[in-house]
């Protein structure tokens, strides 16, 4: 028999056990022992029985348990885990490194498959029991599909106959997988020097090339949007992606403050200082990993700009801080406008707009309005003249602007007060002042006036205007009277009642007159001018007119003017500009004539109207039945001659006509007055006349002839357009129903009249005939004695509903000669035709031919004796 090698092989895990499932991956990790054993070519399912972390346990015969949370002691383990308090073993045991042995093996559950043709690369440390079961023993580590079932061995460890036991050593190792598998089996076999059998334990399995499995944490991995950087008051999206680990991932971003939700992956922040946010995602499986996001909050620059104002035509500095650079707009009038400190120069008052942007990017908008003042006005006044010696007074003043205002003329030199509007000047020789005006808002405006000195000393000289010189009449003129030389001050002397001053005197003369002034100086000098104001005489117009006619535009006016030529014409309404205007319309015309001196005189015309007629007309009715007989009435007014059209092609040319409608519709009525100018008016009243349609009647009867056994008659409307019915059944009888039935109380011929209304109540009537028949009977006598008393004279057939119009009767002696011949119901006498003389006693052949009264023909023969 061969003797069993027990290995005890351990794993340490560097974590607590609550931790250990988070090692290898985030999957719910369980430890699974077999319920059973597991064949030699492990094709049985392993069936877990209890959980402790991920490993899978497969249990073969003769092995002992693999054994999780080791404690230095047990088994013979006395030296101390390489990292955490414990380990793990295996129990190994015969079968010298092949796969077949027996013992116990312990699979591990990946995450996510490991991937074929990737190189991973590990390190382990492994120690045999100090005492015990510590023969030498190999680690196989295999890849498979199952926690059961290896597909491929991906490592063999050398003989653990070294180090000694109780003492740590270490393997490196790298695999290549050949496929995806999705588990990791760990099993001790017996090393090839032999042995007994005994434990095998290993701990702190890390991964030297950062690939899977991790020595420890959780093997979640996250992506980052990064660090970023925004500006106060701005949001920014947090995100994180999660990769490895179990499906579904929560999430928990601290701090929370401004996070829209701190619970999902990719929350809005708007931090108010720069914040680092860490998030912790967590998988299914309670494994967790964390990173860092740092938000660096920028302050917005608050940009400073000061308002100011300037005078019209001026400029002002703007200044702008707190930025580092600047955008203002709009750029008009703007000297830079990307320019902290720009030259503003608009033209009216204008609000500009400046961007302060720092060296991070954020960005402040601030406004600021430039006002513009209207400048004052500046007046010197007229210029002036005097004579040397003399002085004069100068005539400056502002408007416009901001009041008050303050004056400076310049240059100063023999001015009475340089800084008041109106100083008097005693220069002596020719200059020009310029006068200066400031008004409250420090706006300006300058205006010069010219000083000129004559050498004295001056004679005195008179001047004299009238504006205008030539009047028309209720005109008037303004007269200014001016001096030159001399000395002021100076008087004045008119004549005409005028007032003693220069002027301007407004003077309203009626004829032509003439003006005179006398100027008298400081030393009694004077002069005198005269001027003559012509009045002309107003011009004269009369005007005529032509009426218009039918009220259309072809009346006219004719103005007629006199006075100065030539003459200018201005009508209202219409502009027109001609002595004679035509094509107008009855009204008022206002016409303006301008003669050859400028005076005016206003007239008027005006245009009557030679008016047409009036269409005008009514009738006794507009609507009924056909044939609709309607009589029209005329109410027109001036009309001499009408003509009509009643709309169905017919028309009349009188003035009160009676025209009837045969035809069901709705006729519009057109009347054409004319007067005796021949003006028209044209009426049209649209549908006033309407003829209602119609009914048909028509009715059936079933049967038509009928006996007297059976006289019931039925009668079937086929009318058209009904609404209401009357029968006469021609027995004084009648019905108002549609389809009435009749029964007749007697024989005869009736005749049946349906008469109808359709809904405007006009009415049709229909006849027929009923014939009611009695029994048929027809006979005749086999005797008869025409002896003349008066019974039984007449041999005659007798019968009902019989055609008495029509009969043929013949009669025969016994040798067949024709003895009478009768066409009606009289009958035979009993002498023989054209003979007075009774026929004797005998037997006699009679033929009779009769017909009923619908026609039928009844023919018999006999036999009647002739008895006296």
């Amino acid at each position: 028999m061969r003797s069993l090698l027990f290995i005890c092989l351990t794993l340490a895990l560097p974590l607590s056990k609550s931790m250990a499932q988070c090692i290898s991956c985030d999957i719910n990790m369980s430890f699974e022992r077999a319920a059973g054993d597991c064949d030699g070519e492990k094709t049985q399912p392993c069936l877990p029985d209890n959980f402790d972390g991920n490993w899978i346990t497969c249990n073969y015969p003769g092995g002992g348990p693999a054994t999780s949370d080791i404690q230095p002691g047990q088994y013979g383990f006395t030296e101390a885990p390489t990292d955490g308090s414990s380990y793990m073993s295996f129990w190994a045991s015969g079968g010298s490194g092949t796969a077949e042995a027996n013992g116990e093996r312990t699979a591990l559950e990946l995450c996510s498959p490991l991937e074929a043709g990737t190189q991973y690369c590990f390190t382990l440390d492994y120690v045999r029991p100090a005492g015990g079961f510590n023969a030498p023993s190999i680690l196989l580590i295999e890849g498979g599909m199952s926690a059961c079932n290896a597909g491929e061995i991906l490592f063999q460890s050398a003989e653990t106959s070294t180090p000694a036991p109780g003492t740590w050593g270490t393997w490196t190792f790298c695999f290549t997988p050949a496929q995806n598998w999705t588990h990791l089996r760990f099993r001790a076999v017996d090393g090839p020097s032999g042995g007994f059998g005994g434990y095998l334990g290993i701990d702190n399995w890390v991964s030297t090339d950062g690939n899977f499995p991790p020595s420890s944490g959780s093997n979640i991995t996250l992506q980052t949007s990064g660090d970023q950087s925004i500006c106060e008051g701005e949001q920014v999206n947090l995100n994180v992606v999660p990769s490895g680990g179990i499906t579904p991932y929560t999430y928990a971003w601290t701090p929370t403050t401004g996070l829209s939700d701190p619970n999902i992956s990719n929350p809005v922040a708007q931090p108010n200082q720069t914040t680092t946010y860490t998030v912790n995602v967590t998988d299914s499986a309670g494994c967790s990993q964390s990173k860092a996001i740092t938000i660096t909050v920028n302050p917005v620059p608050v940009v400073m700009v000061a308002p100011d104002s300037t005078c019209a035509g001026s400029c002002v500095s703007l200044s702008a801080t707190g930025a580092t650079t600047y955008t203002w707009s709009p750029v008009t009038g703007l000297s830079d406008p990307n320019s902290a400190n720009p030259q503003a120069c608009p033209t009216s008052t204008t609000t500009y707009t400046v961007s302060g942007v720092t060296g991070n990017g954020c960005q402040h908008d601030t406004t600021v309005t430039v006002k513009i003042f209207d400048a004052p006005v500046a007046d010197a006044g007229p210029d002036v003249s005097y004579c040397a010696g003399d002085s004069a007074q100068l005539n400056g003043s502002g408007s416009g602007g901001t009041s008050p205002y303050t004056y400076i003329w310049s240059p100063s030199q023999g001015l009475s007060d340089p800084n008041i509007a109106n100083p008097f000047s005693t220069t002596n020789q020719n200059t020009t002042l310029y006068l200066t005006v400031t008004d409250a808002k420090g706006c300006m405006g300058v205006d010069s006036v010219l000083v000129t000195v004559q050498p004295g000393p001056c004679s005195i000289s008179a001047f004299l205007s009238a504006s205008p010189s030539q009047l028309c009449p209720g005109e008037c003129t303004d007269l200014t009277a001016a001096p030159s030389g001399g000395t002021s001050p100076y008087t004045f002397q008119w004549n005409q009642g005028i007032s003693p001053a220069a002027g301007p005197h407004n003077v309203c003369p009626n004829t032509t007159t003439s003006y005179s002034v006398t100027i008298t100086d400081a030393n009694g000098d004077t002069a005198s001018a005269s001027i003559q104001v012509t009045v002309f005489s107003a011009p004269a117009s009369t005007t005529t007119s032509t009426n218009s006619n039918c009220g259309q535009n072809n009346g006219s006016v004719t103005v007629t003017a006199s006075g100065q030529a030539p003459y200018m014409y201005l009508w209202s309404p219409g502009a027109y500009t001609t002595a004679t205007v035509s094509g107008l319309s009855a009204g008022n015309y206002y016409v303006t004539v301008n003669d050859g001196n400028g005076c005016t005189t206003n007239d008027t015309a005006t245009v009557g109207n030679i008016g047409g007629p009036t269409s005008c007309f009514d009738a006794d009715t507009t609507a009924g039945c056909s044939p609709l007989d309607v009589q029209f009435s005329n109410c027109s007014n001036g009309a001499v001659t009408y003509e009509w059209d009643f709309g169905d092609n017919s028309a009349s040319t009188s003035g009160t006509p009676t025209h009837q409608f045969s035809a069901a519709g709705c006729y519009d009525i057109t009347l054409v007055c004319t007067s005796a100018n021949g003006c028209t008016d044209t009426l049209t009243r649209d549908c006033f006349i309407e003829v209602y349609p119609d009914p048909q009647a028509q009715f059936q009867t079933s049967p038509e002839v009928v006996n007297i056994f059976n006289p019931e008659v039925s009668f079937t409307d086929f009318s058209a357009g009904a609404v209401q019915w009357l029968w006469y059944f021609g027995d004084r009888d009648t019905s108002g129903i549609q389809n009435p039935t009749h029964v007749y109380a007697d024989t005869g011929s009736y005749t049946v009249m349906l008469t109808i209304a359709n809904s405007y109540g006009c009415v049709d009537t229909a006849l027929g005939v009923v014939y009611i028949e009695d029994i048929p009977t027809f006979y005749v006598p086999d005797a008869f004695s025409p002896n003349g008393d008066g019974v039984n004279d007449l041999f005659f057939p007798l019968g009902n509903v019989m055609d008495v119009s029509r009969l043929e009767l013949l009669v025969f002696d016994r040798w067949g000669n024709l003895i009478f011949e009768g066409n009606d119901w009289t009958g035979w006498d009993g002498r023989v035709e054209g003979s007075t003389e009774i026929v004797q006693e005998d037997v006699y052949v009679w033929v009779v031919r009769a017909w009923t009264w619908k026609g039928e023909q009844i023919r018999e023969m006999g036999k009647v004796t002739v008895v006296h």
